[in-house]
């Protein structure tokens, strides 16, 4: 049975660099990765498919736009047999900061309209998920914020994170995405000590307050 990994997001050059379309970055990387082109298809959406380590996978970015993206997920598991344990749902999560991904299965939407369409489409809350953090922490309206650019700043640690969550998908596709895999995967890459986020998190050296440069401490 083949895989689907679809990555939420909105379609148009409008959307593309967006926080809300690290799902669509992804799945787009990791066609580049595994060597997959995207096309048309009957499902709402672009797809690119092949058999990537003896694994028939199958990348999803749906042009339903977010709210409605359970329509093209749900149609083409339905029109490929695939399970819905054998759906990863990526997409972005305001709550964790960039360099933070987080793999799951099942629970309820976080209040990710994507992820809500995709419960209510396929009618079950258990698929896998891949979260992305995007760095919100309280700043403006979740709306502007979603829909606003990585700025140039950001881009090192974007380019490193969506490498990073690429490393997971491709190790579980390549263990032949099995409960098994999914289960060894999470505790490899969800370990923040590992992500990209791991080196903004660690405290500033101390200061060495002793005397440098040969001079001599000041005395009264």
């Amino acid at each position: 049975m083949p895989v689907l990994i679809a990555g939420l997001g909105n379609p148009g050059k409008r959307y593309a660099h967006t926080r809300h379309n690290v799902g669509w970055m992804l799945v787009e990387r990791l066609a580049t990765r595994m060597g997959f082109a995207f096309a048309e298809s009957p499902w709402k959406g672009l797809v690119a498919r092949g058999v990537y380590r003896g694994m028939e996978t199958v990348l999803l970015k749906p042009a339903t736009y977010m709210n409605l993206s359970g329509d093209s997920v749900a149609a083409c598991a339905l029109a490929n047999g695939i399970g819905i344990r054998d759906v990863l749902a990526v997409s972005d999560e305001v709550q964790f900061p960039l360099g933070r991904i987080k793999l799951s299965t099942g629970g309820s939407d976080g209040g990710h309209n994507g992820l809500a369409s995709l419960i209510e489409r396929l009618g079950d809350g258990g698929f896998r998920r891949l979260r992305i953090g995007v760095n919100m922490a309280g700043k403006g309206q979740l709306k502007d914020y979603v829909l606003s650019e990585f700025g140039p700043d950001e881009s090192a640690l974007l380019d490193e994170t969506l490498a990073f969550a690429g490393d997971a998908v491709l190790d579980w596709a390549g263990q032949g995405a099995t409960d098994q895999a999914f289960t060894a995967v999470m505790g490899r890459y969800n370990d923040k000590s590992r992500q990209p986020c791991a080196k903004l998190e660690q405290p500033a050296p101390a200061q060495d307050t002793e005397a440098t440069n040969n001079e001599e401490p000041f005395q009264e």
